[in-house]
């Protein structure tokens, strides 16, 4: 019984380096979709805003193809608010978000956080701002509403506090759980569950509409949508 027991650890734990491993060496990626009418052509490019280096040096030479081809790229990037609003909207959401959190979370864990680099070497007049601000955010979202009294989670700080996180192991671990989260990145009902309706309608809902208006006022034959997996259902049916 010894014997057994010993030897199904040891073949687990063969099955589970090797799973890591390969997840590591060949990261997951996220779908691109494209839809076309036959005259004009989208692509939606679905990004995760922690990944591998690996994984957005694909992402900018793809975009760079695309737009050596004459497709107008449609970025996401939430421009900053006003202090007062943008303290407003981290209450509301809960989590401390800055500029330079993600980098600070991507860093720890040997992850890079998305930037503007991906868009490296491609003509402005190819790419399209299509986002709100944190000030539109707040605007958008009921007014009267409660805020927390409690500050929200600075997570990166919370994460550069752990004592594992110089372990290597562990961070070799944490690239393949964010591999298999690609996995089910669109789905939004964690979000749903957890964060306040009227400001989950702000930064999803009303965000996939600016998208929408801002192509359509521009009307491109060929565009590509560079955003965030969870915007592509509502973005869809728009």
């Amino acid at each position: 019984n010894t014997l057994i027991i010993l030897s199904l650890s040891g073949i687990c734990s063969i099955l589970l380096i090797l799973v890591v491993t390969l997840s590591n060496l060949f990261p997951a990626s996220l779908s691109r979709i494209t839809l076309s009418n036959g005259k004009s052509t989208i692509v939606f490019m679905e990004m995760s805003h922690i990944a591998t280096s690996r994984y957005y040096a694909a992402v900018a030479s793809d975009l760079r193809g695309f737009a050596g081809s004459g497709y107008t790229l449609y970025l996401e990037w939430v421009e900053a608010g006003s202090p007062e609003n943008t303290e407003k909207f981290q209450k509301l959401l809960g989590i401390k978000l800055e500029p330079e959190s993600y980098a600070r979370m991507a860093q720890i864990f040997w992850l890079t956080a998305q930037d503007p680099s991906l868009f490296h070497g491609i003509q402005s007049g190819s790419l399209v701002r299509a986002d709100i601000s944190i000030d539109d955010i707040m605007v958008l979202v009921s007014t009267g509403k409660s805020l927390s009294i409690n500050p929200p989670v600075d997570i990166a700080s919370e994460l550069e506090d752990l004592p594992v996180k110089k372990n290597n192991l562990f961070q070799y671990i944490i690239r393949w759980v964010l591999n298999l989260s690609l996995r089910t990145a669109t789905d939004s009902d964690i979000l749903i569950e957890t964060l306040d309706p009227d400001l989950m309608w702000a930064i999803l809902d009303a965000r996939n509409r600016h998208l929408v208006s801002t192509f359509r006022e521009r009307w491109d034959t060929k565009a590509v949508f560079v955003y965030g997996a969870l915007h592509f259902d509502g973005v869809y049916a728009l």
